[in-house]
């Protein structure tokens, strides 16, 4: 789930099927830290595993007793790892760079249905879901031909930078010709939804007309046809309903916009870059039934604005409930499966490590 490398223009279209806009804005919302019920400060214990990481960029639980680990190799995200976490040894491992079945460019992201305990794995750069079960996971052999659903087929032209699975539907955070927008396709994948417009020279995020930026951390519902996204480079919290065809939008807790200036490629292409004033907002959310948690930064770039020290708690009509704030910084989480606590991927000079850190629900 990388996102550094997805710049893209500030430039945002609404799209929907044959043109018509079915998407509707139906609130926006401030706040500020002060709106947070309360502020825990929390710290961690280190994992240990018999196998050493080489860089692990995100994680995710399948069981109380199961992780999975996705880790870059080279330049590109696509090697996976599944870990018993009691007794820290290798379960399996697979993946590889390649175009063909089981293999992948660059896994950008990573969710696990409990519900049909199903692992979807998105490639960013092959615009397709692989697909792998629990017992599969689990199994003495990975299979050689696992489930695919290729999102080329029907959006051809999209650059998809990170989709999810609802049902039947697919959410796509998607960009074309230097435009952002999120687009749910039906079971046909045939898109029946557009969210985003963006107008150009617009970077306020408080504005009605500019709901996505360039790029987002896109997470489901565990069960209903629900989808929160957080910005990485403007705080702010989205919500969409896919029945009520609805967009919440809250905007906090520091309330800024993104910044990163346009240059020229020649050729009349641009592209865009950071500049002091670039801060990081949000690295990494999940979700479950009652509550979307986003990891948190509001750091500028000369701060190692990917270090994230907080985690922010909302609930799902956007209200924010409760902040942690950690004891080291963070680059990516998931939670528990009890929802007592999460594991993030920390580090320091000379290695990454898992951790985890046990919470209760105070708010």
């Amino acid at each position: 789930m990388k996102r550094i490398g997805y710049l893209m223009s500030l430039v945002v279209v609404l799209w929907a099927c044959q043109s018509e806009p079915v998407s509707s804005l139906t609130r926006i919302t401030s706040f500020t830290k002060k709106d947070f019920v309360s502020l825990t400060q929390i710290t961690s214990d280190i994992l240990t595993f018999e196998i050493p990481f080489a860089k692990p960029v995100s994680l995710i639980c399948l069981n109380d007793r199961l992780m999975v680990v996705i880790e870059s190799a080279g330049s590109h995200t696509n090697l996976i790892k599944v870990l018993d976490l009691r007794s820290g040894q290798l379960v399996q491992q697979f993946g590889k760079q390649g175009r063909g079945p089981g293999e992948f460019m660059d896994i950008s992201s990573v969710h696990y249905s409990e519900t049909e305990q199903r692992l979807d794995l998105y490639d960013g750069i092959m615009r397709r879901f692989t697909q792998y079960s629990l017992a599969e996971l689990t199994s003495a052999t990975i299979p050689d031909q696992p489930h695919i659903i290729d999102l080329t087929t029907s959006l051809p032209a999209y650059d998809f930078l990170e989709a999810c699975l609802i049902g039947d539907h697919t959410v796509c955070g998607v960009a074309m010709n230097n435009q952002h927008q999120i687009l749910v396709c039906d079971k046909n994948r045939t898109v029946c939804l557009g969210y985003g417009e963006l107008k150009e020279g617009t970077a306020d995020p408080t504005l009605p007309e500019n709901i996505l930026e360039n790029s987002m951390w896109l997470a489901p519902h565990p069960t209903a046809k629900r989808v929160a996204f957080f910005m990485s480079f403007a705080d702010v919290l989205g919500i969409i309903d896919l029945d009520k065809k609805a967009l919440q939008k809250h905007h906090g807790p520091d309330q800024f916009s993104p910044v990163y200036p346009a240059f020229s490629l020649g050729n009349g292409l641009e592209s865009y870059g950071f500049t002091d004033d670039t801060r990081n907002a949000y690295n990494g959310i999940v979700t479950s039934d009652r509550y979307i948690w986003g990891l948190y930064s509001g750091r500028h770039v000369k701060q190692y604005m990917t270090r994230c020290f907080y985690v922010h708690v909302f609930d799902w009509s956007g209200n924010p409930l409760h902040r942690y704030e950690l004891d080291q910084p963070l680059s990516n989480f998931c939670l528990m499966p009890n929802g007592k606590g999460f594991y993030g991927i920390t580090y320091d000079e000379n290695s990454e490590q898992i951790v985890r850190f046990d919470v209760e629900e105070q708010w």
